[in-house]
């Protein structure tokens, strides 16, 4: 299983799936599908969901791990369960199922082998730990046959003061009034901000050139004006966006500090997702009357800064008497020259701008 957001890790999940995530040099999937060969599972099948696409690029059809990896993709949230049954036309035996983002070196031989002997529907492998309040419970008779679940039990010290806190606090509140997006951004603006930050430092590769945050935010405050005006401002659809000279200007600046056209690109595309994130984490809020619309507008507005940058990045390099193509290469070459920058010079030759 191999579908979850991996919420809890963003953002080292923002662009990379949960079962990608590396845990000593290696995806953790890559760990898991080691350990069923270990146990002479060779033949796999994966479900993908949330960018299934990275995982099925990564692992292609299993041939050098020599294993057989089929995909089934999930074209809505399925639940656990509903996952499994998504690939049931790929299941016509006794089958083990396994999470692809939970590292485990549990001996699978010994568990197939007490299901057979058993010759039970269906096992389930159990931990026991002292204390369970942090997991979902199973009990079992003496034998082990189960009985029920407990989906994460309160303590008797939590719930008694959970009760406490109802008899003070009387009910509890009504729900969120619901917001526009425009409201939402403009609420969250500086942690979307900061989201955006921390993506930039986490992939520094991508964007090598070292800035201050205070240099590498200094237009984002002015973008999210420009952005949430059109929220609330809408332009017809089809209209030309809103011309922005604060656009302009960065485009200039961000070469001047030695940008390559592919990082402004980068930059832009990391921004919407944090922008997209924040929405994300404010859904019981927003009003989905207009989210699809307002989703449009971020998606325009913020491509339409980012081609008044290149623009004015382009132009800049012209009025010198430098080609497009080599004025681009050119700040690749100076940013080559320091180490830091090595890496991503060498790839944004093979990436498109």
């Amino acid at each position: 299983m191999a579908g979850g957001e991996g919420a809890r890790l963003r953002p080292l999940t923002s662009r990379l799936p949960k079962p990608l995530v590396p845990v000593v040099g290696t995806p953790v999937l890559e760990h898991i599908l080691r350990l069923l060969k270990e146990h002479g599972i060779t033949q796999v099948v994966v479900t993908l969901a949330y960018l299934g696409a990275e995982i099925r690029n990564r692992l292609g059809d299993g041939a050098e791990l020599d294993m057989e990896i089929e995909y089934v993709v999930e074209d809505r949230p399925l639940g656990t369960a509903g996952s499994v049954r998504n690939a049931a036309h790929l299941l016509d035996d006794t089958f083990l199922v396994i999470s692809g983002a939970a590292l485990t070196d549990i001996d699978l031989t010994t568990v197939m082998r007490a299901h057979e002997e058993r010759g039970s529907h269906a096992t389930i492998v159990l931990h026991s730990v002292p204390n369970p309040l942090e997991y979902g419970v199973v009990v079992t008779d003496d034998e082990g046959n189960i009985k029920r679940f407990l989906e994460k039990p309160r303590g008797v010290d939590e719930l008694v003061q959970s009760i406490r806190e109802r008899l003070t606090t009387g009910a509890p509140p009504a729900p969120s009034a619901v917001e526009d997006v425009a409201s939402i951004l403009e609420r969250e603006t500086q942690s979307t901000i900061d989201n955006w930050l921390r993506s930039v430092r986490l992939y520094c590769d991508a964007i090598p050139v070292r800035l201050s945050d205070q240099e590498r935010c200094a237009h984002l405050p002015r973008l999210f004006r420009d952005l949430i005006y059109r929220l609330r401002f809408p332009l017809h659809l089809g209209s030309r966006a809103l011309v922005s000279a604060a656009a302009a200007q960065h485009g200039l600046l961000r070469r001047q500090q030695g940008y390559t056209a592919a990082m402004l690109v980068e930059e832009s595309r990391m921004l919407q997702v944090s922008i997209f994130q924040t929405l994300q984490n404010n859904l019981p809020r927003i009003d989905f009357s207009v989210l699809l619309v307002g989703v449009m507008a971020i998606a325009d507005e913020v491509d339409s800064q980012l081609a008044q940058q290149m623009v004015s990045y382009i132009s800049e390099s012209v009025s010198e008497g430098i080609p497009p193509l080599l004025a681009n290469q050119r700040v690749g070459a100076q940013a080559a020259s320091q180490p830091q920058h090595e890496s991503w010079f060498r790839r944004s030759k093979d990436r498109p701008a």
